[in-house]
């Protein structure tokens, strides 16, 4: 599991990629989910260079989303994003603790961004 994290950056990329040319056009867009990777990692900079924004750090930098108990303790990453568009605004963004899997539920409130005249 480990050595994934650290050896499948072009994946993750590739797979962004993949989907920013599914979108349509002039849509709010909202990606979210388990991109298994950091705020750091190459898809989620992607994303940012493009002007998407991590929904979660707006409201809770840093949180962690995924962790795992090892022998010698617990490791934990914020591996799930809410990563929105200009035309959405993020109301409320929280990490639930909750729940028995090894990624906690997000939970994003959002609405369309009223345009300026």
């Amino acid at each position: 599991m480990v050595s994934g994290y650290f050896t499948t950056g072009d994946n993750r990329l590739a797979e962004i990629e993949r989907h920013l040319a599914a979108l349509e056009p002039g849509l709010p867009t909202l990606l979210l989910g388990d991109f298994n990777e950091s705020t750091d990692g190459d898809a989620l900079e992607r994303l940012a260079a493009l002007g998407y924004r991590s929904a979660l750090d707006q409201f809770d930098p840093g949180r962690d989303t995924w962790r795992w108990t090892t022998s010698v303790g617990t490791i934990s990453f914020q591996f799930d994003h809410l990563v929105h568009d200009g035309r959405l605004d993020p109301i409320d963004v929280r990490a639930i603790d909750a729940g028995s899997s090894d990624h906690v539920p997000v939970l994003g409130i959002f609405v369309r961004t009223v345009a300026s005249p």
